[in-house]
């Protein structure tokens, strides 16, 4: 019998320290457990990055062992803002939260600060009638008849069908069938896919070019969808993990079916997907339709506005905790590894970093034009004077 000193890195205590009594055949082993709750979609990104972060420790005395909740980004927003966690998930935009009256008291006395991991694109999946070769864009033309049938809340009209989504005219009448949507159970704004979905910049610029008489009324339909879900549309609901989404999403498939994915979800699982006969709607932010693919996906993400970011939010308070900066410094050093998740990915360097990792897997390619980033530098919390 041997004992080993646990170290768990976790809640707003920082770290606490337990003796523990196993059985092995080495000598003792230091354990370090990391715990990370939020974002359900990021799981498989911190999971690689994390793997990455065990490689550079394995000829060390130590056990890396990592935990991570699936509880949804606001859930764990709303941890690590009430001093509950060390490190949040979040998957979409949070830059002005440090601004926000609501959060800004708490995200100056936790001392908080934002890491952008990554960014993906949201997609719609779909499966379309058979013998319908038209196929779905997402574009200002179709944007309110989208998100009427999406959001349960009527823009102009209750008689949606699949053929009311295509742009172009079918006279074949192939393409005519219900439509049978699946959302979020938690909402547009507790999931960060469900958020994601509804902060398409088609979306927010709908209303724009909209006379006086007729913005009041479509600025107000364009909050509900993004607040809440209406009942002008049957919605059918999927639970919060993404897989868990897609499985449910998989066992009730029916022709006229359409949901929201996040991207990476959708190319690293798209023999899956493909097999049930599904299509990936095509989008159209700048007049130009982009069939977003595996393939492609590296040079066309800039142009495909329609995504969202990764971000971890930690306290500087517990920076100097145990191994928390270590592991930081190894995050951010192995971010641009992430491309092959299919998501967009960045270039960072930590600014008086801590002591070079033996063996660290960040490669060349990773170090050039890097990002220089200062972790104990906070967020924003106040607005510039200009």
């Amino acid at each position: 019998m041997l004992v080993s000193k646990v170290v768990v890195l976790t809640g707003g205590v920082g770290s606490l320290s337990v003796w523990s009594i196993y059985s092995a055949s080495a000598e003792d082993a230091n354990i370090v457990v990391f715990n990370f709750e939020g974002s359900s979609s990021m799981k498989p990104i911190m999971e690689f990055l994390m793997s990455k972060y065990q490689e550079e420790n394995k000829n060390k005395r130590e056990i890396i062992s990592f935990n991570i909740s699936s509880v949804g980004s606001n859930a764990g927003l709303k941890k690590i803002l009430s001093g509950d966690s060390s490190f949040a998930l979040v998957s979409h935009d949070i830059s002005k939260l440090p601004q926000d009256e609501k959060y800004k008291n708490k995200w100056k006395s936790r001392k908080l600060k934002t890491i952008t991991l990554a960014k993906e694109a949201m997609v719609l999946i779909y499966k379309p009638p058979k013998g319908c070769d038209k196929e779905i864009v997402v574009s200002s033309e179709n944007i309110s008849k989208i998100y009427s049938v999406l959001s349960g809340y009527s823009y102009e009209t209750q008689n949606l069908t699949f053929k009311s989504l295509i742009n172009e005219n079918d006279e074949s009448g192939k393409c005519d069938s219900f439509i049978f949507p699946w959302v979020k159970s938690t909402g547009p704004i507790k999931s960060g896919t469900a958020k994601a979905f509804v902060d398409n910049p088609l979306l927010s610029d709908f209303c724009k070019s909209k006379d006086n008489g007729n913005k009041d009324k479509c600025e107000a339909w364009v909050k509900n969808v993004k607040s809440s879900y209406g009942k002008d549309f049957r919605l059918n609901y999927v639970p919060e993990p993404t897989r868990l989404h897609w499985d449910n999403f998989k066992s009730n498939l029916q022709v006229g079916a359409i949901t929201y994915l996040p991207s990476h979800f959708v190319f690293l699982n798209w023999d899956e997907i493909s097999k049930e006969g599904l299509k990936i709607a095509k989008y159209k932010p700048n007049g130009t339709d982009i069939a977003l693919t595996s393939e492609n996906f590296e040079s066309q993400i800039n142009n495909y506005t329609w995504n969202r970011t990764f971000n971890l939010v930690y306290s500087i308070d517990d920076l100097n905790k145990g191994k928390n900066k270590e592991l930081l410094t190894s995050l951010l050093t192995n971010a641009c590894l992430l491309k092959d998740l299919k998501i967009g990915t960045f270039k960072y360097s930590v600014k008086k970093s801590v002591e070079k990792i033996n063996g660290s897997s960040s490669s060349t390619e990773c170090n050039s034009d890097a990002q220089e980033v200062d972790l104990e530098k906070q967020d924003e919390t106040e607005e510039k004077v200009k």
